[in-house]
C-alpha cells in the first residue's frame, strides 16, 4: 500500500490500520497481505528495533525495508506496535485464519514487551494525527490493546500466560482514573479543558473485548461530543488543533458510540459526508487545515487516501434498519472474552461467540523464511484458528452466493499458504 496524496512510504501502518475494518470486512486476504510483508521483514535478521515500523520504508515502488531507529521511528513506536498486534490479533478472529499469530508469535511478543513500559504515562510518542504532548489519553489505549490483543494471541496459540491479560486490565484501569473526567476524557491527563476524538479504544469494543464498558465510559463521552459544535472541517480531532479534521478518525470514532444515542453517531457522521459536499471535493482529505481548505473550495488540492476507508466499522449499524435491503441470516466469524461486553450495547450484527483452537490448518511441519529466528522454533507453529459461529451476522441476500464463494477461496488460500510454507525459503530481503 502506497501513501498516497502524501510521501513515498510504503504500508504505512497507520494508514492499513485506519483502513483495516474495510479490508476484513470486504476481503480478509487483502488485509492478510498487507501485514504479511510487514511481519516477513520485522522477523529477519536486518531488524533490530524492539518496537514495531511505521512503514517499509520510503521509496515506493522500491520496497527497501525499514531498519531505522532514529527518532522519527521511535516516535510513532507505541502507535505502530499496538496497531500491528491489534491488526494480527483482529485478522485471526474475523478470517478464523491463525497462521500469522503462529508464524511471527516471537515478534508480536517482543512488541507488546515494549508496549507494557511505555503505554500508560507515553513520553517522546507522537500519535496518528501528529500529536505530541506527554500523557496523551488517545495513545494509551492503542498499547494497551495492543497487550490485550497478546493476551488473547497467547490463548488462541495455547501459550500458558496469564501476564498481558492481567496487565491489560490494570492499565486500563489506571487509564480511566488518569483520563476519565465527571464529563469526558480528557486529551491531556490532568487538563480538563483538553477534549479529542478517542478513536483509539474503537478496537475495544469491535474486538469485544470487555475493558470499556459503554454504560459509563463510552455514554459519558458521547455526551460530550454532542455539546461541541463543529465547522463545516468536521469534527477538529484535538482541542489544540482547531484546524484540522481527519474523515477517517471521526468515522472510528462514531462507531464507538452506544447505540442508545444515534443523534451523536449521525451527528460525527455527518461532518465527514457534508465536508466534501460544500467544497466539492472529490475525494476526503487526510487533514484540512486552513490553507489547504482555501485550495480545496477551488477543487484543486483534493487527494485519496486510502484510510477514508474507516467508514466499515459503521457497516454493521446499517442492519438497525430492516428497511435498508432484503437480509438473510448468516454465522458471523468472532471471537472469545472472559470478560465480554454487554451484547445489549453491540451493534446489529455484532458478536461475541468463541475461537477454537485447532491445528487442522497446520497439519504439516512448516518451514519458515528464516529458520535462524526464534519463534521459527516455536512448538506452536502447527497451530491454525478456526470460530464457532454463534450470533447471526446480518448480510444483503445478494451477497449469500459471493459469500460462499468467498469462504471456498479462502479455504483454497489457505491451503495453498501451506504448501508455501513448506516449499519456499528465502534467504532474507536484498
Amino acid at each position: 500500500m502506497k501513501d498516497m496524496g502524501v510521501s513515498l512510504r510504503t504500508n504505512p501502518v497507520e494508514s492499513i490500520y485506519g483502513a483495516f475494518p474495510a479490508l476484513l470486512y470486504l476481503n480478509p486476504s487483502l488485509a492478510k497481505d498487507l501485514l504479511v510483508p510487514l511481519l516477513d521483514f520485522q522477523s529477519s535478521p536486518r531488524y533490530k528495533n524492539a518496537y514495531a515500523a511505521p512503514n517499509l520504508g520510503s521509496s515506493y515502488p522500491m520496497i527497501l525495508g525499514n531498519t531505522s531507529s532514529n527518532s522519527d521511528t521511535r516516535s510513532l513506536a507505541v502507535e505502530s506496535s499496538g496497531n500491528m498486534l491489534i491488526m494480527a490479533y483482529a485478522h485471526a478472529v474475523k478470517s478464523g485464519d491463525g497462521s500469522l499469530l503462529s508464524r511471527y508469535y516471537t515478534t508480536l511478543r517482543s512488541w507488546a514487551d515494549f508496549l507494557i513500559e511505555n503505554s500508560l504515562r507515553p513520553q517522546n510518542f507522537i500519535t496518528a494525527d501528529d500529536l505530541s504532548n506527554p500523557d496523551v489519553s488517545n495513545l494509551a489505549p492503542k498499547g494497551i490493546l495492543g497487550i490485550y490483543s497478546t493476551a488473547k494471541i497467547n490463548e488462541a496459540v495455547k501459550v500458558p500466560n496469564n501476564s498481558y491479560m492481567d496487565l491489560a486490565t490494570q492499565l486500563i484501569s489506571s487509564w480511566k482514573q488518569l483520563a476519565v473526567t465527571n464529563d469526558h476524557i480528557d486529551a491531556i491527563y490532568g487538563q480538563p479543558i483538553s477534549w479529542g476524538l478517542v478513536y483509539n479504544i474503537f478496537p475495544a469494543i469491535w474486538l469485544n473485548t470487555g475493558l470499556i464498558e459503554a454504560t459509563y465510559t463510552l455514554t459519558l463521552q458521547a455526551g460530550f461530543y454532542a455539546q461541541q459544535s463543529n465547522s463545516d472541517f468536521g469534527f477538529n480531532p484535538d482541542s489544540s488543533q482547531q484546524d484540522a479534521a481527519y474523515p477517517h478518525w471521526t468515522l472510528m470514532t462514531a462507531a464507538t458510540i452506544p447505540d442508545g444515542l444515534p443523534s451523536v453517531r449521525g451527528q460525527l457522521i455527518r461532518s465527514v459526508y457534508r465536508a466534501p459536499e460544500k467544497r466539492q471535493l472529490t475525494w476526503l482529505q487526510l487533514r484540512q487545515r486552513q490553507p489547504v481548505a482555501i485550495k480545496a473550495i477551488k477543487g484543486k488540492d483534493s487527494k485519496l487516501r486510502p484510510f477514508t476507508a474507516a467508514v466499515p466499522p459503521l457497516i454493521p449499524l446499517v442492519n438497525q434498519r430492516p428497511d435498508t435491503f432484503p437480509t438473510v441470516k448468516l454465522p458471523q466469524l468472532s471471537q472469545h472474552s472472559t470478560n465480554p461486553r454487554d451484547t445489549k450495547s453491540l451493534p446489529a450484527g455484532a458478536a461475541a461467540p468463541a475461537i477454537i483452537v485447532t491445528s487442522k490448518h497446520r497439519a504439516a511441519p512448516v518451514l519458515h523464511k528464516y529458520p535462524n529466528r526464534a519463534h521459527t522454533d516455536d512448538p506452536i507453529s502447527t497451530v491454525g484458528v478456526s470460530a464457532v459461529p454463534a450470533h447471526p451476522n446480518l448480510l444483503p441476500s445478494s451477497s449469500f452466493r459471493i459469500e460462499q464463494l468467498r469462504v471456498e477461496v479462502e479455504q483454497l488460500r489457505r491451503e495453498l499458504d501451506s504448501f508455501r510454507d513448506v516449499a519456499e525459503t528465502l534467504s532474507g530481503y536484498s
